[in-house]
């Protein structure tokens, strides 16, 4: 019996200093500062503008250099639209090189604007040397547009591809390759024919 009593004074000893330990322990409680976001620091750059140079394939017509301007619209992280303007001059036939001095136009220029949009198919990276690494895609592009050529304008269907890379934080430079579709009887039946253009184009963000 007094065995017994005893057991239970220490019990109620323990249970105490148990108690008491714990009330003793704080509760952690972390102090986090809340950080105030300026967004007006936040730079979205959704446009992109700039310049390109190439090669215009003219079908019949031969090759010649091309420039142009290009505007691009990121409407999200993988779709943008592009507005664009390209300026070329087209060279001599087959038939005008052969025939000695036959010329079949008096005005060669050659210029195409259009809409298109964009697609990037593939983002990813690109390496410069061992510590480097530039944000890159590989986009498609599919639009319609007007070309006027031997004083004469077309609807066009354009499409193409192109590969993006990112070596600053405002500027791009870009590779693309394009056909330009649309229909003419310059040279005496309605035809259907392809420009290809390979192009370089250098834009900044803002």
């Amino acid at each position: 019996m007094e065995s017994r009593i005893q057991r239970i004074l220490l019990s109620a000893l323990l249970l105490t200093l148990g108690q008491q330990t714990l009330a003793a322990d704080p509760v952690y409680d972390p102090e986090v500062e809340r950080q105030e976001v300026d967004e007006d620091l936040i730079d979205v750059n959704d446009l992109e503008l700039g310049i390109t140079a190439g090669v215009l394939s003219i079908e019949d017509f031969g090759s010649a250099a091309s420039v142009g301007l290009k505007l691009n619209y990121h409407v999200s992280e993988d779709f943008f639209f592009s507005v664009q303007y390209l300026q070329s001059e087209a060279g001599e036939t087959s038939y005008e090189r052969l025939s000695g001095g036959a010329q079949l136009l008096e005005n060669r220029d050659y210029s195409h604007y259009g809409l298109a949009i964009g697609y990037n198919l593939f983002h990813g990276e690109a390496f410069w040397g061992k510590g480097t690494a530039i944000n890159s895609a590989f986009y498609l592009t599919a639009g319609v547009g007007a070309t006027q050529f031997a004083d004469d304008n077309y609807f066009t269907v354009h499409a193409g591809a192109g590969y993006r890379f990112i070596p600053l934080d405002w500027l791009a430079i870009s590779v693309d390759f394009q056909d330009h579709i649309f229909e003419h009887e310059l040279l005496g039946e309605t035809k259907l024919i392809n420009n290809l253009e390979l192009s370089t184009s250098i834009t900044v963000f803002f």
